[in-house]
């Protein structure tokens, strides 16, 4: 599973991606609650979210989405009801998802003028096209190379979290196998080269271990 702190990790990396790239980043647990998401809109989704009916189309087409993430390997590229590009991609910690992550609100590098009568086909129900057509134009443009490239850097984002999360978790194993070798021998002579010998620890490893459980030093806790 994903820990509360890997999860935190992992949304401060999408943010960061987020300030980077000024696309909308998304992260859900595996209820599809929300974990993390910019607080970030482009002009064309705030006016398809306000119209009567456009939020609840937005809601079922993320759905759709991540039902459709769930069972793939990789990330999901597709187009929106309103037909922006977006990207969906299932969180898997051995196998098991553990939730999702979503981005987008872009255009791919085809045609614009393509891409808008698609647009204004499948949005056929908002009520002013001219107004809907400028927002439409401020949109981001990427081309298929730099979506698939950032499909692969947020996947890289996942396993830094994960990565993070077992390091931290090692290092308090780490740190419970001295607590309890110290007790465990607190009548005997005690050395650090015995602590390094037993507990299969450097001397620096087995100083940072102290250092950061403790705030003492290997010294001051053996004494």
């Amino acid at each position: 599973m994903f820990s509360a702190g890997e999860f935190e990790k992992l949304g401060r990396l999408l943010n960061n991606l987020h300030i980077c790239m000024d696309i909308k980043f998304g992260l859900l647990d595996v209820n599809a609650r929300e974990v993390y998401t910019a607080a970030y809109r482009t002009p064309f989704c705030r006016l398809i979210a306000q119209a009567e009916g456009g939020y609840a189309r937005c809601v079922n087409c993320d759905a759709e989405a991540l039902r459709h993430a769930g069972q793939a390997e990789g990330p999901v590229c597709y187009r929106c009801h309103a037909g922006l590009i977006e990207v969906a991609l299932a969180v898997r910690v051995s196998g098991e998802q553990v939730g999702y992550i979503l981005f987008g609100q872009m255009l791919d590098d085809s045609p614009l003028e393509r891409q808008w009568q698609d647009t204004r086909r499948r949005c056929a129900w908002y009520g002013d096209m001219d107004e809907l057509y400028r927002a439409f134009c401020l949109l981001k443009v990427m081309s298929r190379q730099q979506i698939s490239a950032l499909g692969e850097i947020v996947d890289a984002c996942v396993s830094e979290a994960r990565l993070s999360g077992m390091l931290i978790s090692a290092s308090r194993d780490e740190a419970g196998r001295l607590r309890d070798y110290i007790a465990a021998h607190y009548a005997e002579p005690i050395t650090i080269p015995g602590i390094c010998a037993a507990l299969s620890l450097s001397k620096s490893k087995l100083y940072a271990i102290c250092r950061a459980d403790t705030g003492r030093t290997v010294s001051e806790l053996i004494c």
